[in-house]
C-alpha cells in the first residue's frame, strides 16, 4: 500500500477506536461508545485499495458495494480514481464522501459529498500562508513557483494558484508539474 493509503487508513483506524470507544477527550463523539442517534451503534470499516488505477478503483468501488454491503464510501486520494469509483457509487445510489474532487461536486452528482474546501480556497490560503512568512520574515514577496502533480485535481489547483497570484501580484517565474508515480523529482 501506498504509504499516503496507509497513513490514511491509520487515521480512519483511530477515529474508529474513539468513535466505538468511550474517552475523556474533546472530540466529536469520544465521550459515549458508538453513534448516539443510534442507540450506540458501532462504526466498521471495510477498506479497499485501488492501487493509484482509475479501473481498480470502480471496481473496489463495486466490491464494497455489493460484495461487503457498505452503507458508504469515504476517502480516494488520486481525483482520475475518485472521478471512477464515484461514477460506481452514484449507479448504486452510495453516498461517497471525498476530501477533495472539487471538480467532481461541481458537476452536480448527487451522491457526492466533499468535506473540504474547493481549490480555489487551498489556493487562495496557501498564497496567504507564504505571504503571512515573508511578512513575518520581513521579505518582499514578488515571485513564486509552481510545482504540481499532472492530475486532474492538481492542474485544477495549479491554475487557481496561478490567478490567485495573479490577482496578488506576483510573478511566476516556474511552473512545473511532474507525473504522479515520478519516482525522483530532481531533475
Amino acid at each position: 500500500m501506498w504509504q499516503a493509503g496507509a497513513d490514511c487508513k491509520a487515521g480512519v483506524e483511530l477515529a474508529l477506536e474513539i468513535i466505538n470507544g468511550k474517552y475523556e477527550m474533546g472530540f466529536p463523539f469520544a465521550r459515549e461508545e458508538g453513534l448516539p442517534g443510534l442507540g450506540g451503534a458501532k462504526l466498521e470499516c471495510v477498506f479497499g485499495d485501488s492501487r493509484g488505477d482509475p479501473t481498480q478503483g470502480a471496481s473496489e468501488a463495486e466490491r464494497l458495494i455489493r460484495q461487503d454491503e457498505v452503507v458508504a464510501l469515504v476517502g480516494g486520494y488520486q481525483s482520475t480514481v475518485v472521478k471512477a469509483a464515484s461514477a460506481t457509487t452514484e449507479f448504486h445510489r452510495i453516498p461517497y464522501v471525498l476530501s477533495d474532487a472539487a471538480s467532481l461536486t461541481a458537476v452536480g452528482l448527487q451522491y457526492v459529498f466533499r468535506v473540504s474546501p474547493d481549490e480555489g480556497i487551498q489556493a487562495r490560503d496557501a498564497l496567504n500562508c507564504v505571504r503571512d512568512v515573508a511578512a513575518n520574515e520581513k521579505v518582499e514577496l514578488k515571485t513564486v513557483a509552481l510545482l504540481w502533480e499532472n492530475t486532474e485535481g492538481h492542474s485544477s489547483m495549479a491554475g487557481q494558484v496561478r490567478k490567485i497570484a495573479k490577482d496578488y501580484g506576483l510573478e511566476i517565474v516556474a511552473d512545473v508539474s511532474y507525473a504522479s508515480q515520478a519516482a525522483d523529482l530532481t531533475a
